[in-house]
């Protein structure tokens, strides 16, 4: 399957199709027409496709993350949330879906939600740049500046991207409770050093 989704994604429509003809109707085959479908701008063609696929292999993780996203990028967050939540429960440690639907339902406009699943999820994946980006739009929907302002910081920092981080960080900490976590949190950011090559 990942070897059929990476050119659905990658390929020109026709070297897909030529690589995976209609006349192919194994599941890989039709999985990566419909991610070639979709990111053509077929959505009706690529959901019908992604429909057949998920109603052979309900408990297929990758086929719900794949409605969620082709439904996401399309515009139509508020329908991605439940495939992208049913994803999350059949592969609890897919890390990258779980960002997803966090920013699903940001986009839907539930950002209490999008707080909670980012949250949880950066816990579990502190090095994950694009959870700390999604988590800082969802506090800055809140009207949240500090919070906001250190995960922005951390994104930065996951992304070695040292000075931005700082400047972040030292923003955060000015909003911020001194001596609270997530000050904490800010002021290691900002008192960082990388290590010296010897």
């Amino acid at each position: 399957m990942k070897q059929a989704k990476l050119p659905g994604f990658v390929e020109r429509p026709d070297t897909v199709l030529r690589r995976y003809p209609p006349s192919n109707t194994s599941a890989p085959a039709r999985y990566a027409r419909a991610v070639q479908a979709y990111r053509s701008g077929r959505l009706s063609e690529a959901l019908a496709a992604i429909d057949g696929l998920i109603a052979e292999q309900p408990s297929n993780a990758y086929f719900h993350e794949l409605k969620g996203q082709a439904l996401l990028e399309s515009g139509r967050a508020r329908e991605a949330v439940a495939p992208l939540r049913r994803a999350v429960s059949l592969a609890p440690g897919g890390i990258p879906i779980q960002v997803m639907l966090g920013q699903a339902q940001l986009a839907a406009g539930d950002v209490d939600a999008a707080i909670r699943e980012l949250s949880l999820t950066t816990q579990r994946e502190p090095e994950s740049p694009d959870g700390f980006r999604f988590l800082a739009m969802a506090y800055g929907r809140k009207g949240d500046i500090g919070r906001a302002e250190l995960a922005s910081a951390q994104a930065f920092f996951n992304s070695a991207d040292l000075r931005n981080a700082q400047t972040q960080a030292s923003r955060a900490m000015a909003k911020l409770k001194p001596g609270s976590p997530a000050y904490l949190k800010a002021e290691d950011i900002l008192n960082y050093r990388p290590p010296q090559d010897n």
